[in-house]
């Protein structure tokens, strides 16, 4: 039995990739089936229609953790990490923001393999690129493109062998005017600097998510060549340290890295943060109710404009012409189906108070609106209110409630 465990809606195209990789069979597509019990209550799952045994469950992370989790009898067995975002539109969040979901994994399935997956075959045609496929490489990951999902595109790929070759390339990279460059340092046989700031903006705290992975991921391959390391960050720009429970003291749980400044504080002996995940079967979940419309809407042939689930992994708008990116400052729903010409701005809630905060949402949606109005002109557009409630016994029917699920699995 396969069964994969993830936290957000799972993209058709990801699913094929995966189950491509696995069998080493091209699969094409992929189509959703809800399975409901005798008493019609969901069993919080999604069957994949042509797969008997392949199934996909929902997940809450207990930290950073990677996109899909794939187990055989409930054993994990592949680990993946997807990705749309391209080198061109930032090289960033391609690359150093998801390195951290790799080394984090590693602190609980050290063995198992671990794939990032591309939506867009990656080039590699900058320094920053070219120095992550070698970091991944060390690491033992490899890469995907979802099209050709037989192929790891880091095939020739050499990993760094010393400490020294690595210091060379991220030194060598060119450094931007301005900004605090990435560089180490070696100031002895196992003692390294690692200058990169972690801070952002005026947040003088840990939270600089590109630079803590790679931070991270450098500071994985110097201990892989020597176990001894001991790493200073410097130039960090961090006033305030994190807790022991942050993503950053998590992925640098096995060595010794340690702040300037707080020297006091060493990641080293860092406690796991519990569970890898926790299974969301039987909770009540905004974005389990959402996912849930999401799949019954696209199974009955109703088009999905947009989604983003509780605030996850976001799409792009889908106008008659092309795919649209909504700017990152604009207030968004949580899903937009159309169906002929009647369109649905979706705003999902949990709770018992999560109806009355779903409606002062919508109400801050007219930006979002607009965007609708200008692809779909002559579209009748309505705001509706999706929840996830305990019990649905006693959840009051309005107009603009679309869509409810309750703890048991009962749907309205």
């Amino acid at each position: 039995m396969i069964t994969i465990l993830t936290e957000e809606y799972p993209q058709e195209e990801d699913v094929a990739c995966i189950l491509s990789h696995i069998f080493k069979k091209r699969v094409e597509k992929v189509v959703y089936d809800v399975p409901f019990n005798d008493e019609g209550m969901w069993t919080w799952v999604l069957n994949v229609r042509g797969f008997e045994n392949v199934s996909i469950e929902f997940i809450k992370p207990g930290g950073s953790m990677c996109d899909y989790i794939v187990m055989r009898d409930g054993i994990p067995f592949l680990l993946v990490e997807a990705t749309q975002t391209t080198e061109s539109e930032s090289r960033n969040t391609c690359f150093g923001q998801r390195a951290t979901k790799l080394v984090v994994a590693r602190q609980y399935y050290p063995d198992i393999p671990f794939i990032f997956m591309y939506s867009q075959r990656p080039t590699f045609a900058t320094d920053t690129a070219r120095l992550h496929s070698r970091l991944y490489k060390t690491n033992g990951a490899m890469v995907l493109y979802r099209d050709e999902p037989f192929t790891d595109v880091l095939g020739d790929v050499q990993p760094f062998d010393t400490v020294n070759e690595l210091v060379f390339q991220v030194n060598s990279i060119k450094k931007k005017a301005g900004n605090i460059p990435l560089l180490i340092y070696q100031t002895g046989f196992d003692t390294f600097d690692i200058n990169a700031l972690l801070s952002k903006g005026v947040t003088r705290q840990i939270c600089n998510d590109p630079n803590i992975g790679i931070v991270s991921l450098l500071a994985s391959t110097i201990h892989g060549l020597i176990p001894s390391c001991k790493i200073r960050v410097t130039s960090h720009g961090v006033e305030k340290m994190c807790s022991p429970t942050h993503k950053f003291m998590m992925a640098n749980r096995k060595l010794d890295l340690r702040l300037k400044g707080f020297d006091y504080v060493t990641t080293l002996g860092t406690s796991l943060n519990g569970s890898y995940y926790t299974k969301l079967r039987g909770t009540v979940s905004e974005k389990l109710s959402t996912i849930l419309l999401h799949v019954l809407a696209h199974a009955n042939g109703i088009n999905i404009l947009f989604h983003n689930h509780a605030g996850g992994a976001r799409s792009k708008f889908s106008s008659r012409e092309s795919d649209i990116s909504i700017p990152k400052e604009m207030n968004i729903p949580d899903l937009v189906l159309k169906m002929n010409e009647e369109i649905y701005i979706i705003e999902g809630k949990s709770g018992d108070n999560g109806y009355k905060k779903a409606i002062n949402q919508l109400k801050g949606l007219d930006d979002f609106e607009n965007v609708v109005k200008t692809a779909y002109p002559n579209a009748v557009i309505e705001r509706c209110v999706c929840l996830s409630v305990k019990n649905l016994d006693v959840v009051e029917r309005t107009p603009q409630l679309v869509f409810a699920l309750d703890a048991k699995g009962n749907v309205m």
